[in-house]
Order: structure tokens, then C-alpha cells, then sequence
């Protein structure tokens, strides 16, 4: 069963209506393992769930095959169980299912008239336009003093307050009360009812409500549907010209009602004053590990700084039918990291290997281009659910067949710097989770605030420690080029986009090895060729690194600044909630 039609049955209102907690747990479960392990189509028959509700997926997923009666025979089936699980008390909902049962029975009957085989496509269409003519009933007791009913239901009775809604001209009367396809010339000489016949019955209709009336409330609409649409009914300008003349006692009040819109457009919530709420919520944000990112989305917007992490809105999570951006970097990163992983030194938990495994060498890489497909491919099928027909074909086999071209240049590109480089090239550790603690005076207070963050390589050529960071989008000279703008350092880092990131890397470094590493690079998976070391017009690393520190003491101290506002940045091009 295809994901989204099985959350329309997840979210359905009769779903909900039918099945208790535990059923509605265990669905919800589904929901939520479908989204999780990305899976397109489920196996309904894998579906560990209630026998009822298997019943209801299983009539549900049954192959028509062109077969409009083994199609209504399965519809006919599931208003049976699901007349059988909803409770008395959800009379609507039982009343709608009954009708729809009787309309589909009747459907049967007109289609039985010798009417040739058709597809899906057209008996919906058909079935549409029967269904559309139908109409639900209001089920009303008169012990509560209200009903509800049509005009043809209120023949045979009387009442003392009446409310007539929506009484316009070509609604009551009916512009066209008959539906035939008899001329009206020859219906007229037949002696059958013409229009002008059927518009005097409910004229008759309607002021015979009037009788025994002490009352009346007459509603109509001035918004303009169609032509004529947004009249008062003639009945209402009867009553005001004749009626009101005869009975001295029939009183008319006019009243309009409209639905009020403000003149001035509703201005966006553009800051967020630091209230003892939110300023208890930033106490809470730091007692976590914080991220370069979270970092550079306050640099880009503190107000979406707010929305991302001190509100905590995410995104809504969804089945991928296409792969995303950062899905497509993450299979790539996976299949480098499977790849080298026999030649590092250290394991991902930061234990050192009982047996040191050799530097990287051309024939090692060539072992790789040949593994690489094989790797590349598994990361694509477990996120597709083993279904390799999801995509190797559409946009997704475009991207599939670039992740292979760009993982091969990635490694082709590494077997070239080894065959040049004739000092060992030794890999250290890939996706190592490291940390850093940077104490920052808070209102005359230490306050310790905790770094961590995962670094996709670390390693060392001949004695030179590098930090490597793989990147799926373009990356520009400026990106990596840091200096001092305006003796501003917000917006010193925010003019250098990876400078934020990789200072806070060589801080991991310097904290695991107490010394710096010789460079620290981007790798663009789009461009490996290219050299994209932080470098800076003036300073070392261990001074960017110092200006790092200092920047997230102006950033915790602005955030603890009750007089300072979060507001949203005009130039910030990417927000995401403001």
C-alpha cells in the first residue's frame, strides 16, 4: 500500500470514530516506523496490527482488475465492518456510511443494465456524479426543542418560532425546479406539471409554514456566487409589500451582518522579548551540547535562533519519494566512511585499534573503486526499503548515478594527492564524535558551555595533522577566508561561512592532541580538486580559534541580555520559521 494512502487511512475520520486506543496506538506506530525507515510501499500483510483493521487494508489494497463488481463487493465489505466497529453513539457517522451503502446498491442496479467493462478511472467518475445527487439527512428529537429538516419534511406540521436559512432567489424558488428533457411546450400540451406549476407548490409550502407562526427568522445572502445568486428571495419581498398591509401585527426588523476585516495587513511577529520563560528556556539550552550550527543560526537570525532552538519547532517529518539534499551528502559520507574505515587507526567509540592498520596507498584506493558501486548501491537500497525500482529511474536515478560519479572523482582525486605525496598518509579517525568546554563570564558568573560535534576525518600527512570536513554543496574561496570586518566578530564570522565550524573543529583537535592541526579543509563534493583550507589574512589558527571563544561569550551574554530582543535579521535570506 502506497505511504499516503495508508496515512489517509491512519487520519481518517471513521478510522478514528471506529477503533479504540490500542488499535489507534499500533496504527500510529505504523505511521510513525513508515516515516522513520523511509518506506514508499508497505507489505500490508507484514503489518503487525488488529485482525479488523487488517481486514479493512486488506479490502483496501484488493486488485480490482478492471472488475467494477468485485470493486463494489469490496467497497459494500468495508461499510459492513465499519458499521460493525463504530459505536451507537456516532449516529452521523453510522447514517453517512448507511447512505453511501444504499447509494453504492443502487448504482449496482443502474450498471447491471448491460453496461460494458471500464477501468477504475471512469467507474469513479460515474460513481461521483451518483453520489453527488445524494443527500444526508438531519436525524432531530423533538423533545429538544430544535429540528432541522427540508421544507417538503414540514408539510404536515406547525411551529411557533421558524428560522428559514439561506433563502435567495434561485435557491427558494428553485430557478429551474424541473429536470427533464420533455419540452416544456410539449409537457404543457401533455398536461404535465410545468416549471411555473412546481415554483407555485413551494410557494404553497413555504407560506403555509406561516400559520401558526409567532416568530420568523429569514436569513439570505448578499455574497455573489453566480448570476442573481445574491438577491433576497421574492417570498421575503411578498411579505414586505403585501403581508405587512393585511396584518397589522406582522412586524419586519432589518438586520446586517458582516464578517469584519481588518483594513491593516496583520504584521509578522518580528521579535521575541526574553521573558523569565525564555530566559529559563536558554538555561535549558545550554545544559546541552551545542553545535556549530546553532552558532551560526543565531550569527544568520537570532529570531530563527528562537523558533529553532529555544521554542523547539521542527520540521515536519515526511517519506522521502525524492532524495533531499542532505540524504543524498549522507549516503556519499557513509559509503567514504565504510570505505576507509579498515585504514583508520582509531574505532568511531575513540579506542585505539590493538593493530595499526597502513597508510593509505594507490593500490588500497584502487580496492575502493572497485567496492565503491557495491557500497554506494546498499546505501541507496536500505533507504529505499529494498525496493531498487524506487530509484533507478526518475529524478532519483539522476542522483544516483551523480553520487556514483562524484564518489569515483572523490577517490580518483585521493589516489592522485597519495601517488604525489611522498610522505605516508595515515587516517586517524572518521566521524569521531569530539567535545570542548569554553568557560564564559555571565553576569560576573563562570559559566561552563559544552561543544560536541562529529568530524568526518582526521589525519596526518607525513607529521601535518589535518581536520577534513566533506561538504555535498559549492564551496567559495570566501567561505573559508577569515577576517576581522569592522572589528565586528559576528560579522567577521558571518562574512566567512565555514570559518564558524572549522575553529570550532581545531578546538576538538587541540583539546584530543593539545596542539593544532596543520590545516583544516573543506572537502566540496561537487568540486574535489579544489583546496578549501581556513586560511586568514592575519593570525594562525590558534588565533581564529581565540576569536571563536570570545564570539560565544558575545553571543551568551547577548542571549542573557533581558533588554536586548531576539529580532529577525532583514538580510538573513534563508530563515526558516521567521
Amino acid at each position: 500500500i502506497y505511504h499516503k494512502d495508508l496515512q489517509r487511512v491512519i487520519n481518517h475520520v471513521f478510522t478514528i470514530a471506529a477503533f479504540g486506543l490500542k488499535e489507534k496506538q499500533a496504527l500510529i506506530k505504523v505511521e510513525q516506523e513508515t516515516i522513520r525507515k523511509n518506506r514508499i510501499f508497505q507489505n500490508v500483510a507484514n503489518l503487525q496490527l488488529d485482525t479488523q483493521v487488517m481486514e479493512i487494508l486488506e479490502f483496501m489494497n484488493t486488485d480490482w482488475q478492471n472488475d467494477w463488481k468485485k470493486g463494489m463487493n469490496c467497497i459494500r465489505q468495508l461499510n459492513k465492518i465499519l458499521l460493525g466497529l463504530l459505536a451507537k453513539e456516532a449516529a452521523f457517522e453510522r447514517n453517512i456510511i448507511s447512505i453511501f451503502d444504499e447509494s453504492l446498491v443502487a448504482f449496482e442496479q443502474i450498471l447491471n443494465e448491460d453496461i460494458p467493462a471500464f477501468n477504475l478511472r471512469s467507474f469513479k467518475l460515474l460513481f461521483f456524479q451518483h453520489w453527488n445527487k445524494k443527500s444526508i439527512a438531519y436525524h432531530g428529537n423533538p423533545i429538544t426543542g430544535l429540528q432541522i429538516m427540508g421544507l417538503l419534511e414540514t408539510r404536515l406540521l406547525d411551529f411557533e418560532n421558524i428560522i428559514v436559512l439561506g433563502l435567495n432567489e434561485g435557491k427558494l424558488p428553485s430557478t429551474n425546479p424541473i429536470k427533464t428533457i420533455i419540452p416544456m411546450d410539449l409537457r404543457y400540451g401533455l398536461g404535465l406539471p410545468s416549471t411555473r406549476d412546481k415554483q407555485g407548490l413551494f410557494a404553497h409550502h413555504f407560506y403555509r409554514l406561516l400559520h401558526n407562526c409567532n416568530k420568523l427568522t429569514l436569513t439570505y445572502t448578499t455574497a455573489i456566487e453566480q448570476i442573481g445568486s445574491n438577491e433576497a428571495s421574492r417570498y421575503i419581498t411578498q411579505l414586505e409589500l403585501e403581508l405587512t398591509r393585511r396584518n397589522k401585527n406582522f412586524v419586519i426588523n432589518r438586520h446586517f451582518y458582516n464578517v469584519p476585516f481588518p483594513l491593516e495587513k496583520v504584521k509578522p511577529l518580528n521579535t521575541v522579548q526574553k521573558t523569565p520563560d525564555i530566559i529559563a528556556r536558554i538555561d535549558s539550552f545550554f545544559e546541552r551540547s551545542l553545535s556549530a550550527s546553532a552558532l551560526n543560526k543565531y550569527i544568520a537570525c537570532p529570531l530563527d535562533f528562537y523558533y529553532r532552538y529555544l521554542a523547539e519547532l521542527g520540521e515536519d517529518q515526511d517519506v522521502e519519494e525524492e532524495l533531499e539534499t542532505n540524504t543524498f551528502g549522507t549516503f556519499i559520507h557513509d559509503t567514504l566512511e565504510e570505505l576507509y574505515t579498515p585504514y583508520a587507526h582509531y574505532n568511531t567509540d575513540g579506542t585505539k585499534k590493538a593493530k595499526t592498520p597502513p597508510p593509505l596507498s594507490a593500490s588500497g584506493i584502487d580496492t575502493m573503486l572497485h567496492l565503491y558501486k557495491e557500497v554506494l548501491h546498499k546505501q541507496f537500497l536500505n533507504h529505499f526499503s529494498g525496493d531498487e525500482s524506487l530509484f533507478l529511474k526518475g529524478k532519483n536515478l539522476l542522483s544516483y548515478e551523480m553520487a556514483m560519479t562524484i564518489t569515483r572523482n572523490l577517490l580518483l582525486e585521493e589516489k592522485a594527492f597519495v601517488i604525489k605525496t611522498p610522505e605516508p598518509i595515515d587516517i586517524l579517525m572518521l566521524e569521531m564524535k569530539l567535545s570542548k568546554d569554553i568557560e564564559i563570564e555571565v553576569d560576573r558568573k563562570k559559566k561552563t558551555i559544552h561543544f560536541s560535534g562529529y568530524i568526518d576525518r582526521i589525519d596526518k600527512v607525513g607529521e601535518n595533522y589535518r581536520v577534513i570536513d566533506y561538504k555535498s554543496g559549492r564551496v567559495a574561496d570566501k567561505d573559508v577566508t577569515f577576517k576581522i570586518v569592522n572589528e565586528d566578530l559576528i560579522q567577521s564570522f558571518a562574512s566567512c561561512k565555514h570559518a564558524l565550524q572549522l575553529s570550532l573543529y581545531s578546538l576538538f583537535f587541540k583539546e584530543r592532541f593539545n596542539h593544532f592541526p596543520a590545516e583544516a579543509k573543506i572537502i566540496s563534493l561537487v568540486d574535489v580538486k579544489a583546496n578549501y583550507n581556513l586560511n586568514f589574512k592575519e593570525g594562525t589558527t590558534e588565533d581564529v580559534c581565540n576569536h571563536f571563544i570570545e564570539l560565544t561569550g558575545h553571543i551568551v551574554n547577548d542571549l542573557y541580555n533581558s533588554e536586548l530582543e531576539m529580532a529577525h535579521d532583514e538580510s538573513a535570506k534563508y530563515c526558516s520559521y521567521c
